[in-house]
């Protein structure tokens, strides 16, 4: 058995994990545009690419990845939840 803490062993397999989220720039796309879409304002939209960015930075370090997409972005609809309250 591997001593990697990167290892995730299934049984007699072990499957290496990445600490990297998968296809990033794909997954800041997604994220970004969903939130926009739902904003209905896409001239903003670089803007929250950028909120996107820096949260997925945030789980850099982060052991499982499968769901940073959908913590980044529950995260930066709070962060918006919370401008528009304060205005």
């Amino acid at each position: 058995m591997s001593t990697n803490p990167a290892t995730v062993v299934y049984g007699a397999d072990a499957v290496e994990k990445t600490s990297e989220v998968p296809n990033e720039p794909r997954v800041v796309s997604m994220v970004t545009t969903r939130i926009v879409d739902r904003l209905e304002r896409p001239q903003i939209e670089s803007e929250i690419r950028s909120v996107v960015e820096c949260e997925i930075e945030r789980f850099e370090g982060a052991r499982v990845r499968d769901f940073v997409p959908i913590l980044v972005e529950r995260r930066v609809r709070s962060s918006l939840r919370a401008l528009a309250h304060a205005n």
